[in-house]
This record gives C-alpha cells, sequence and structure tokens, in this order.
C-alpha cells in the first residue's frame, strides 16, 4: 500500500501539472494559478518527505505518529491552498479577499498549532526515552505528552472541518465542493487518532492519505480541467442566447414605431437593472436605479418618463429633492438639459453632474462618482455614467444609482456592457430607420420633382414645315435639362438648355428659366415688337441673376441655346452643345460649332451679353436638326468611354431616310445599349445625366 501511495504521487504531480501550465498562460485566471503552483509544490513536498521517512524507518513509535500528524497538517494547508485557488476571483469579484483573508489566516494558526503542538510533544517523547527521570516526572511528562497528542489530533480535524465552513461563507458566490474536507476530516483525523493510540495499522494509514491524493487530484482536475470545459460550453450558449436576444431586439426596433421605440428602450433598461441586481447576491449591494439621458442634435435629456426606472433623482444642487414626491422628482429629471457644446468646454471643477458627463463623453468611457454632493450623499453612496455611442456617434448616457453600495461589482458591469450594447444596437437602427424615413420622403419628393420636370416639357412641338420629335429621359436625380417651345405671331421660339449639377437647385432653376422665356414673349406680343434670339437670352439671364442667385442664393449656372425660325431659317443665340445637321443634299452630317462658346453662361453676370454669340443657318428638304444635352455625349460604357458626337452622327445617318419620331428613337437605342454595360449598371439601370433630343425633319 506504501508504494501504492507514493506511486501515486507521480501520477497525480505529471497530470495535474500541464493543467497549472495551461492555467499560467491565461490572463483570466489571474493569481489563481499561483496559489495552484503553492498547492502543487506542498503535494510534492508532502511526498518526499513522507517517502523519506518511510524509506529510513522513521515508522515505527512515537515516529509514526508525528508522521501522520505532520502528514495531515500538510495536507489540510494544501486543500486550503486549493480551495483558495478555486475561488479567488469570485471572492475578489464580491469584495470578500479582506474576511477570507482573516479567515485564512485563522485556518493557517490551526496548522501552525498543530505542528507546533506536535513538536513539543516530539521533544516530550524524547524525554521519556531519556534516562534519568523520576516516576513521578515520568508520569507527568506523559500525561502531558498526551494532552499534547490529543491537542494535535484535535488540531488537524478542526483544520478540515473548518475549511468546510470557510468555503461555504458565501452561499451562490462559492461553489460548494466540500468532498476534499470530508474525506480529509475523515483520513487525516482517523490517521492522527490511529497514531495517537498506537495502534501499528500502517497500511491503513497510507490508505487514508491515498484518499487524499486522489482527492486533490479530482478537485484540481474538475476544477481546471472539466469547469473549465463546462465554462466554455456555457459561455457558448449564453452567447447564442445573446446573439438570438440580438437578433429578436434588431427585429423588434426595425418593426416598432417611433413611439414604440421608447417603450423597447425602457424594457431594455428594466431587464437590464433586474440583471444587475440578481447578479449580487446580497440584496443591500445591489443597485437601486438607472435613468437614460438620450441625445438629440446637440441636447442631452432624459426625454421620457419610461426612462426613468426606479428612484432616480436630477443631478442639481437642491436639498429639497428627498421630500419630494416621485412624479415632481421625474419632472425635474426631465426639466434637465445638458448642451453638447456646452459640456465641450465646460472645466471639470464646476458641478460634479456636468464634469462627469464631460469626461465620459469626451474620454468616452464609464465615469464612477462616489464622493458625491452633500445633498445626494444622503440618498446615494454612487453614481455612475455609461456613454453609449453608434458609428462613433454619441447616443445617450446610462446613469446609474446606488444606495447601500460605492462599488460597481465585476458582474453588475457584465449586465451595464450589455446595456450598453443592446443601446448602441437600438441607437443604430433608430438612426438607420430615421434617414430611411428621410430617404424615402426625399425620394417621392424627387419623384414628384421629377414629374413636374417631365410634365413642364412642351407636349409637343408644333413647327410649321417640319416633322419634329422630342424626349427627355430622366437620370436618378431630378436634372436641370430642359426644353421648349413657343409659338408666336414674330416666328417660333425654340430653347434648349442645361442647368449644371442635379438636385432640387438644378429643377428649380430651370423651372424659373422656363417663366422667363414665356414672360418675356408674352409680353413682346403684347408690345408688338419681336425678340431676337440674343435679346431674349439676355432678358432670360437677368431674371435668373436677380431670382435665383441674389434672392434664392443659388450659385447654379446653366449652358442654352436659343432660335428663332422663320420659313426655315434659324436665328440663334447663347453657348450649349454643338448641333448635328443633316444635310440630305450631301447625305453628311453637319456640325454647327458656333452654338458653343460665343456667349457667357445664363445665371452668372448680369454685364454679360449674347451679341456676340448670334448666328444663323437654313435648312431645306430633307434636311435634319438634332439638339441634345450633354447627357446624351457623355454616357458612358463598360471601360468609361464616352458616347461622343461620332456615334451620334453615325446613327443619325443609319436613320436619316425615316421620319423624325424613328430617328429619335434609333438615336436612344443606340445610346442605351451602349450604355448597358456602363452608366446603367453603375446607376441601377439610369443614366448618369438626364437626356435630351430634340429631332426636326423639313418637311
Amino acid at each position: 500500500m506504501a508504494q501504492l501511495y507514493f506511486y501515486s504521487f507521480v501520477f497525480i504531480a505529471l497530470a495535474l501539472a500541464p493543467l497549472w501550465f495551461d492555467a499560467s498562460r491565461r490572463s483570466e485566471y489571474g493569481a489563481r494559478s499561483g496559489y495552484l503552483l503553492a498547492a502543487l509544490i506542498l503535494f510534492v513536498l508532502v511526498g518526499a518527505g513522507n517517502f523519506a521517512l518511510w524509506r529510513f524507518g522513521a515508522q515505527e513509535g512515537d515516529a509514526r505518529f508525528h508522521l501522520r500528524v505532520f502528514t495531515a497538517a500538510l495536507y489540510a494547508a494544501m486543500f486550503h491552498l486549493t480551495e483558495y485557488s478555486v475561488h479567488l476571483q469570485r471572492i475578489r469579484k464580491n469584495l470578500l479577499t479582506h474576511e477570507f483573508r482573516v479567515r485564512l489566516a485563522f485556518a493557517a494558526a490551526l496548522i501552525g498549532l498543530s505542528v507546533a503542538v506536535g513538536i513539543a510533544d516530539l521533544l516530550g517523547s524524547a524525554a521519556l526515552t531519556s534516562s534519568g527521570l523520576s516516576s513521578t516526572s515520568e508520569s507527568m511528562v506523559t500525561f502531558v505528552v498526551f494532552t499534547l497528542k490529543l491537542v494535535v489530533f484535535a488540531a488537524v480535524t478542526a483544520s478540515f472541518a473548518y475549511g468546510m465552513w470557510l468555503f461555504d461563507l458565501q452561499e451562490g458566490i462559492i461553489r460548494k465542493r466540500n468532498y476534499t474536507y470530508v474525506a480529509g476530516t475523515a483520513a487525516g483525523g482517523l490517521a492522527a487518532l490511529l497514531a495517537m493510540l498506537s495502534v501499528d495499522v500502517l497500511d491503513l494509514t497510507w490508505a487514508l492519505f491515498l484518499v487524499l491524493n486522489v482527492a486533490f487530484a479530482v478537485r484540481v482536475f474538475h476544477e481546471y480541467f472539466l469547469y473549465r470545459m463546462r465554462h466554455l460550453n456555457q459561455n457558448y450558449d449564453a452567447k447564442k442566447k445573446q446573439d438570438a436576444a440580438h437578433i429578436e431586439l434588431i427585429n423588434r426596433v426595425l418593426s416598432a414605431s417611433r413611439q414604440e421605440d421608447v417603450f423597447i428602450i425602457a424594457d431594455v433598461l428594466k431587464e437590464s437593472l433586474e440583471r444587475m441586481r440578481e447578479s449580487v447576491q446580497n440584496p443591500s449591494m445591489r443597485a437601486t436605479s438607472v435613468m437614460l439621458f438620450r441625445r438629440n442634435g446637440d441636447v442631452l435629456a432624459v426625454d421620457s418618463a419610461d426612462f426613468i426606472i426606479g428612484y432616480c433623482v436630477p443631478l442639481i444642487n437642491s436639498e429639497t429633492i428627498k421630500r419630494m414626491k416621485s412624479e415632481v422628482i421625474n419632472q425635474h429629471i426631465m426639466n434637465q438639459v445638458y448642451d453638447l457644446k456646452d459640456l465641450a468646454v465646460r472645466e471639470q471643477g464646476e458641478d460634479f453632474a456636468g464634469a462627469s458627463l464631460r469626461k465620459a463623453v469626451v474620454d468616452r468611457q464609464s465615469v464612477v462618482v462616489t464622493d458625491l454632493p452633500e445633498h445626494l450623499a444622503h440618498l446615494f453612496r454612487l453614481i455612475a455614467f455609461y456613454p453609449v455611442f453608434a458609428n462613433r456617434e454619441l447616443v445617450s448616457v446610462v446613469v446609474l444609482f446606488k444606495d447601500s453600495s460605492d462599488y460597481v461589482y465585476p458582474q453588475e458591469s457584465v449586465a451595464v456592457t450589455e446595456l450598453v450594447s443592446q443601446l448602441s444596437i437600438i441607437g443604430t437602427l433608430i438612426d438607420g430607420k430615421r434617414m430611411q424615413e428621410d430617404k424615402n420622403r426625399l425620394n417621392q419628393e424627387m419623384d414628384v420633382a421629377k414629374q413636374i420636370q417631365v410634365s413642364i416639357l412642351p407636349k409637343s412641338i408644333a413647327l410649321p414645315g417640319f416633322d419634329v420629335a422630342s424626349s427627355m429621359t430622366t437620370a436618378s436625380e431630378v436634372g436641370g435639362d430642359l426644353y421648349d417651345f413657343v409659338a408666336t405671331k414674330f416666328g417660333n421660339y425654340l430653347d434648349v438648355g442645361d442647368v449644371s449639377g442635379h438636385g432640387l437647385p438644378a429643377g428649380m432653376m430651370a423651372l424659373i428659366h422656363m417663366a422667363a422665356l414665356h414672360g418675356a414673349l408674352a409680353a413682346s406680343e403684347t408690345c408688338g415688337r419681336a425678340l431676337a434670339a440674343e435679346e431674349l437670352y439676355d432678358i432670360v439671364n437677368r431674371c435668373l441673376i436677380e431670382i435665383n442667385r441674389d434672392r434664392i442664393g443659388s450659385d447654379k449656372f446653366m449652358t442654352c441655346n436659343m432660335f428663332l425660325e422663320k420659313e426655315g431659317q434659324f436665328f440663334h443665340a447663347g453657348s450649349h452643345m454643338i448641333a448635328a445637321v443633316y444635310r440630305a443634299a450631301t447625305g453628311s452630317v453637319e456640325r454647327l460649332a458656333s452654338l458653343i462658346d460665343k456667349a457667357a453662361y445664363l445665371g452668372i453676370s448680369e454685364y454679360a451679353s449674347a451679341a456676340g454669340s448670334a448666328g444663323s443657318f437654313s435648312m431645306k428638304a430633307g434636311d435634319i436638326l438634332v439638339l441634345y444635352t450633354d447627357g446624351l455625349t457623355e454616357a458612358r460604357d463598360r471601360s468609361g468611354a464616352f458616347f461622343g458626337l461620332e456615334r451620334l452622327e453615325t446613327a443619325l445617318l443609319q436613320h436619316a431616310s425615316s421620319p423624325a419620331e424613328e430617328i429619335r428613337a434609333g438615336i436612344f437605342e443606340t445610346l442605351s445599349e451602349f450604355a448597358e454595360s456602363g452608366d446603367f449598371a453603375k446607376f441601377g439601370g439610369n443614366f448618369a445625366d438626364d437626356v435630351s433630343i430634340i429631332v426636326a425633319k423639313k418637311l
């Protein structure tokens, strides 16, 4: 049995050493691995010491008693070190370190007492075997030695029994595993008792100590391997539950209205406070209440009474708070507003709430305040501030109150971290929903604007002596393309242009342009005086300067060509795009380059004059005029190449024998095929810019 006992040290040490080595490399174990190492060293020393004593014959007479007693005392110390290493972090997290150290010191005193008294007993036993003692002295020494043995037996047994109570001190914090101490009390006490009674059953002693070795090995293996595996599985399950809860939260927020968002946040606050309270075993140390400041623009405020969970107070200097009713207190809380711009420049020496919020927001970390102002110190011992960020933007600040503890326990911190994570998710989703709502509203407005942009164009262009077809295809945004036709007694006016950029400002400038054009021509007929194309251009320019630039403050400008047609003769002014004219007589396309770079763009300067851009050209039967905006020539294919004027001319030549509408459709079809793998693929089936085409074929 002795050999089996000593071999067990080798096997157990080899089996447990890797567990200690793994624990020592993991930061989450903290100092636990150090105490485990001390227990393993003590375990090896017990084995080595006992082997040496056994090997050299220290197993007879009183030496047998001391062998058993000292070994039992060392086992008690080893079990205490092991159990302390198991529970060290939970002891620290629950602020029980001092309490446990005091009680461990008492356990050490019991073990020390057993060793000290055992040494005294050893000396007394030596005195008995020495010569020269009288019978009376020998009887007295015998009595003392027996008493010392009894004290040692009691101390060893008490040290094991004490451990059962010590590590059951805080129910729910310490995981109760008493089999080591039960085995220790039984085996150690019995071994010491047998030795005290001088019962010569040495094999039974080794068997008892072997039981202690097995108990030690099982305890370490259970905690540092089996429980770790179980803990990892628990963490995995907890993570799955957390992910499922997050998914449920996401779905709930996405389907909620604005009012329901408030209820969701309130529920999250309530559930988090409940988790914090349940995580602390001592009811008197639990969190009291929580409230939430939400950001609205540059302001932080508790914007709903639903965000006040439990007994909270306004963070103001008022001695009357404790005498207020809860409804009044909540109203004061909701009236308390913090300007983030003000917080950004506030000094730390100002009121504790502003300084704490500033530090939390600026440093992006929690702030725990235990040195509270006097009027709050009567109510609470701790107020903590936790900023919540979503996409690096502050969305809210959680304020936690505790009235009986000035410490945020680690398990409470875990619950607060989860709360901050949930609020961050909610904040991100709410911002996303608001952005989507704004986008949907903007899309609706843009759809209306695009409808207006198309609907104000002339339904048809009835140019006498011509077959005319026209169209405008809008891009994804509201653009600034326009064309117009006005028949007057002085001739037929045709207008085509493009405002810089996109969006509503461009669309508004186009509307102002067309209103100015129609107003000028109506005035012309009323006054009985014809307007030349360059005069009309200058009038429209002054209107755009006055309204679009000076009143609206827009920096938009536009290119434009204005035409006055009389009996096939076109008079033009402005600066826009090169017109393409198919000449039936030659079967070729002529470029009218005189339409560009001859005048200042509209809407830039009131001092500009279009006189220098005035020009004219004529058309004969079969000739075809194509006017367009830059959305046509600047459409791109997959490689980024422009459609260009050359491809327009090719398409025009290909369809020149057809009616005007077929020519327009043929040009547009060629353009669409070109842009299919380019602009269409990039902009969701749309051109990058509006495309306007006017085809006028002379009859």
